[in-house]
């Protein structure tokens, strides 16, 4: 029995530097995609369904902010104080988390509006990953795409097709991947009465720097984390230099013609060609369409199977992949590629 949710610590953890815009860009909106049809080794299929895998990834980000507090009074003295928030894993978008950062800074400051002018100082941001949750989920539709059945067991759907071998329609097999991790601001806030001289030379100078400071530019590029395996998935980051990531997106692992597959594009010659088995795979991934369209002069043949049938399409020199690039599906099957970027599937003798 498949377990319903599993828990993985990532071994490393990755520190991220913000700079002081701290324009937090570290998550995105959940995201499915969904693979062709093909067979289940440990699900008993009757031969009326289908099955399409899915892949659906979600963020989740606690938010802690730290506020190390210096008020001046109006003599020159000081008193100081730690101003401590925390939200907890929230689950969303960029905006989401970035709406919460700005929620616990108002709050904070309107603590000591009436102290007098407020100004922050020596701002440090981190994001740091804390740890995974998966689980398959597992919903039969009808050909309406209405649910029928749902699970996170697998012996459950077993126990389904076996109480009725007559039903029809959509296996979606999702793998339901949590992402959680926890974001930290800290920065001086400086509250004095308005008055020049009642801030001390050393925080004047801290202040100066402060401002002074290079402003990073980000610039982002698609990093593989983890390469693909046998029946194991691989991870790509769209990573900044300064180790900021923006977004992420899993290299299909389930058959090892990927790995293989975009090597032999990668090393073909110069203006060369090359012609790929690909069997009863018949899904091509965004992973291994950006490895072509990083290889123009390349012409790529991919023959493979099809409900019994053998097929064949060509990718010409040139091809203009951007319309599978710049759209959300990151996993197509031969047919619905070649629909979108104007090519033809030959079935062979």
């Amino acid at each position: 029995m498949e377990n319903k949710k599993r828990k993985i610590k990532r071994l490393i953890w990755l520190p991220i530097l913000i700079t002081s815009c701290l324009i937090l860009s570290v998550v995105s909106a959940p995201v499915t995609i969904f693979a062709d049809e093909g067979t289940e080794e440990n699900i008993n299929c009757p031969s009326g369904v289908t099955i399409k895998r899915g892949y659906n990834h979600t963020y989740h980000t606690n938010v802690k902010i730290t506020a190390n507090v210096t008020i001046w009074d109006k003599d020159g003295s000081t008193t100081s104080q730690k101003v401590e928030k925390e939200s907890g894993f929230i689950k969303g978008s960029v905006s989401d988390v970035q709406s919460q950062i700005d929620q616990y800074n108002t709050e904070i400051e309107s603590q000591f509006i009436s102290k007098g002018s407020i100004t922050k100082a020596n701002t440090h941001g981190s994001c740091i990953f804390d740890h995974f949750e998966s689980a398959n989920f597992y919903k039969l539709t009808d050909v309406d795409g209405n649910a029928v059945f749902e699970a996170y067991d697998v012996d459950k759907v077993n126990d389904y097709f076996s109480s009725n071998p007559n039903a029809t329609g959509t296996l979606i097999k999702t793998l339901d991947v949590h992402e959680y991790q926890v974001y930290e601001m800290t920065y001086d806030l400086i509250v004095g009465n308005g008055q020049s001289g009642a801030i001390s030379k050393d925080v004047t100078e801290s202040k100066k720097n402060s401002s002074d400071a290079p402003v990073h530019t980000h610039s982002f590029n698609w990093v593989t984390v983890t390469e693909p395996s046998v029946g194991v998935d691989g991870l790509e980051e769209y990573r900044c230099s300064c180790g900021l990531v923006e977004q992420s997106q899993v290299i299909p692992g389930s058959q090892f013609y990927v790995k293989n597959m975009f090597g032999n594009i990668k090393d073909a010659p110069a203006n060369g060609t090359v012609e790929y088995d690909a069997g009863s795979w018949h899904t091509i991934s965004d992973y291994v369409l950006k490895k072509m369209a990083e290889r123009p002069d390349v012409a790529v043949t991919v023959r493979f199977t099809y409900k019994g049938k053998n097929y064949q399409i060509t990718f010409p020199a040139g091809t203009d992949y951007t319309a599978v690039l710049n759209d959300e599906d990151i996993m197509y099957g031969y047919f619905g590629v070649a629909e979108k970027l104007g090519l033809t599937v030959t079935e062979l003798n």
